[in-house]
């Protein structure tokens, strides 16, 4: 009997074993959201057609007295952590100095609270983020076009005019300082094609003192760092006579779970939170000291 079972028991093994990799395979596309993955690479849209202007032919005219610009990226930032009643998700708010920055100033939303704007392909990681921010076009070229990633060949969207095209060819100086090494993701290549004149980052970093030759942590050296070395190269940049565009990216609030430097508080349960929390104080304190400054 057992060997008259044996081909019928291995038949229904192999197929119990197909329907739990089909049910493995379903929760992880439905979590990952691979159906509206696949439905957006096959959606036609007009969007460009209708709506974007190329910079190449459209008259962009600046004062006479240029102000000076400051762009802070925040890595992963998000509104779900701010209360329910506000268009979060949590019954707190775990980054109130930046609610009340959003609050009191312009503010994108596309709802009456602190909201924010959809995130569609080709946008929501960090260097499609910071093309999509400042060209004005999602990052949909796939990174293995070049054998080591975006910009491996010093090349990086040449056919495009982006902010700091725009802000080079009317005499702003442009430095760009992350925690990171600005190499990765193609991001040096990308600013120093299109008109960043000097970058900063974990190298430079430790060549200028702000942190020992051996350091390393998380992506790079962490914000709190970070802000400072801006505060000392700001100081120095603002002392020239041309006006200046200094970009600069957080990342202590990357995923996963974020990075709890020493000066951050243990509030809340979640890690992310208090990173999160950590943040909000530190960009508010960052963005009150530049109120202060001359500049």
């Amino acid at each position: 009997r057992a060997f008259q079972l044996f081909p019928l028991q291995r038949w229904v093994s192999a197929a119990l074993c197909l329907v739990f990799c089909c049910c493995l395979f379903l929760g992880a596309a439905n979590a990952v959201g691979l159906s509206d993955y696949l439905q957006n690479r096959h959606t036609y849209s007009d969007l460009y057609e209708q709506e974007y202007r190329d910079p190449k032919e459209t008259a962009i005219t600046f004062p006479e007295q240029k102000r000076n610009l400051i762009y802070i990226y925040l890595e992963s930032m998000e509104t779900s952590f701010l209360p329910k009643e506000q268009g979060g998700l949590l019954d707190y708010n775990a980054i109130p100095e930046l609610t009340a920055l959003a609050q009191e100033n312009i503010n994108f939303s596309h709802n009456t609270n602190v909201g924010g704007f959809s995130v569609v392909p080709g946008t929501s990681w960090t260097i499609g983020a910071m093309v999509a921010q400042t060209a004005g076009i999602p990052l949909k070229v796939p990174s293995d076009v070049e054998p080591d990633g975006y910009g491996s060949d010093g090349v990086f969207l040449p056919g495009i005019t982006s902010l700091t095209d725009i802000l080079k060819e009317n005499g702003y100086y442009q430095p760009l300082m992350v925690g990171s090494d600005s190499a990765f993701g193609g991001r040096k290549a990308y600013y120093e094609m299109h008109g960043v004149d000097k970058i900063y980052d974990l190298y430079t970093a430790r060549q200028d003192g702000i942190i020992p030759e051996d350091y390393a942590v998380w992506w790079g050296y962490e914000d709190l760092r970070l802000f400072e070395y801006a505060k000392q190269e700001l100081t120095k940049i603002a002392q020239q006579e041309q006006p200046f565009a200094f970009t600069m990216l957080t990342a202590d609030t990357h995923h996963i779970a974020g990075y709890l430097c020493s000066e951050c508080e243990n509030t809340y349960e979640e890690q992310y939170e208090n990173v999160y929390a950590c943040s909000s104080r530190q960009v508010a304190a960052f963005v009150e000291w530049l109120r202060q400054q001359d500049f």
